[in-house]
């Protein structure tokens, strides 16, 4: 079975077997006899393919904002460093001179030779007897960076000629008084 084809052109309906022109109200084809039926409309155009989008990817984040913080704080820890620094070397240019107070107090019952190292250099070589107290101030570099014993005060204890024992107080453990020296305070004990 053939099937018109109904194409309108004002009021004609053409014949899809013959092509014969057909008035539109017309139900068999006036030539062939062939069925005019209505023919579905086309149907409508296929989409043309697309490709499929891009899966999402968030904007990326600008770390501008970050980059300006880390760099606000690491000038503002080095900036405070440099403050502490000067104030520190302030307060030791300020002081009248650079000087430890040593004092040895002995709480043994014998009598014992002593001597006093600062920073690396014997100052002063005594003896000290059973319950004796000894002080003298020396010039001191608290900076020091000569020898192998920086910024320190020893005592040494001898016995015969030989060391006995070793007391020793670097800076640290080192007091301060009102003009700014520095003082060691040694106890020698048994």
């Amino acid at each position: 079975m053939r099937i018109a084809i109904i194409s309108e052109v004002g009021e004609m309906v053409f014949c899809g077997r013959c092509g014969q022109e057909n008035p539109a109200d017309s139900k068999f084809c006036t030539r062939c006899a062939n069925p005019l039926t209505q023919v579905p409309p086309p149907p409508a155009p296929a989409q043309q393919w697309q490709p499929a989008p891009p899966p999402y990817v968030p904007p990326k984040k600008n770390n501008n904002t970050l980059i300006l913080i880390v760099v606000v704080i690491v000038v503002l820890i080095v900036a405070v460093s440099i403050y502490a620094a000067w104030v520190v070397f302030r307060i030791v240019d300020e002081f009248p001179d650079n000087q430890v107070t040593v004092t040895v107090t002995s709480d043994v019952s014998v009598t014992m030779d002593l001597t006093i190292t600062i920073n690396g250099e014997v100052v002063e070589t005594f003896t000290l007897g059973p319950g004796e107290s000894y002080q003298n101030t020396y010039p001191f570099d608290p900076w020091s960076t000569s020898g192998s014993n920086l910024s320190e005060v020893i005592v040494t204890r001898y016995d015969g000629g030989s060391i006995y024992n070793t007391y020793t107080m670097d800076i640290s453990q080192m007091t301060l008084d009102q003009e700014g020296h520095f003082i060691a305070d040694f106890q020698i004990i048994d």
